[in-house]
């Protein structure tokens, strides 16, 4: 059972359609019987000429709309694989980093001066501090 190249794009196209890989070489054989060899034949063809090779209506509808589409696709690049580039990504603006007003403005000169930067207001209000304690309304236990 040797098969050429363009049988063997049928058989992933219609895998690619859910067939199961002896279902796609059946039909496979059942298309070149029709004189079907290429996805091109396939999107050129009417769909009732592949719904006669095909015995699943539904698998040759979804293979014969997967072949014009793929045709497109060929025509319209040129080649079946052709690789293009992604878009160079010098267009982007670069990234700048404006002051907010914290550490970066001026540098610390002694590693107290840092801690001291680094610390936390300490609230003295017993009623802010009543009205913002949270509990664990689901304790583990």
């Amino acid at each position: 059972m040797a098969l050429c190249p363009e049988p063997y794009e049928l058989v992933r196209v219609l895998t690619t359609c859910r067939v199961s890989v002896r279902n796609a070489v059946i039909q496979a054989k059942a298309l070149q019987e029709k004189n079907l060899r290429s996805i091109q034949q396939i999107a050129e063809a009417p769909l009732s000429v592949v719904q006669a090779a095909i015995s699943n209506p539904k698998t040759a509808r979804s293979l014969h709309e997967r072949c014009i589409t793929l045709n497109g696709q060929t025509l319209s690049t040129g080649s079946k694989r052709s690789h293009t580039p992604p878009p160079s990504r010098t267009s982007k603006r670069p990234r700048t980093f404006e002051s907010t007003g914290s550490l970066d403005d001026q540098p610390l000169t002694s590693p107290a001066e840092l801690e001291a930067s680094l610390s936390l207001p300490v609230e003295t209000d017993e009623e802010l501090i009543r009205r913002t304690t949270l509990s664990n309304p689901h304790p583990v236990g």
